[in-house]
């Protein structure tokens, strides 16, 4: 600032000018979306069209595909020697998981039989006598804390 009284005002009027300027002041860069043309539309439409057509004709292909499945024919018929081979492997599965749970249960049985041979480590009489101990102890700690502490 100006040591001259008269320029105070006129610097603090300029200053304000500046910052409503700054706040007023619009982007350089353009942000906004770009125009729409009106041929894009158009081709947008023309796309939406063919791809309607085209999926119409797959509808139409599925459906006769469909009847032609239905009807027996010679071309889709399966012999009878395809079912009974279809029916053996059906059996043949069956059996095979048969044989897989009958050895699961085999093996678990086992398993069991070993458990229940083991000889147990733990001794229970022993535990009882150490929680009496451990009580004892703490009834005596809990009568005479002046010593424990």
């Amino acid at each position: 600032m100006h040591r001259r009284p008269e320029r105070q005002n006129i610097e603090i009027v300029l200053y304000n000018n500046h910052l409503q300027r700054l706040r007023n002041m619009k982007a350089t860069v353009d942000n906004s979306t770009p125009k729409t043309h009106p041929f894009n539309n158009r081709r947008q439409k023309e796309i939406a069209r063919n791809n309607k057509r085209i999926d119409d004709e797959n509808c139409l292909l599925l459906e006769n595909i469909a009847k032609t499945i239905q009807k027996p024919t010679i071309q889709n018929k399966l012999g009878s020697h395809v079912y009974t081979q279809v029916r053996f492997k059906k059996k043949l599965s069956h059996i095979k998981k048969r044989l897989h749970a009958a050895q699961i249960m085999d093996a678990n049985l086992r398993l069991l039989d070993r458990i229940q041979k083991v000889p147990p480590v733990y001794d229970h009489i022993q535990w009882e006598y150490d929680e009496k101990q451990r009580q004892k102890i703490l009834k005596n700690m809990s009568l005479y804390p002046e010593k424990y502490t």
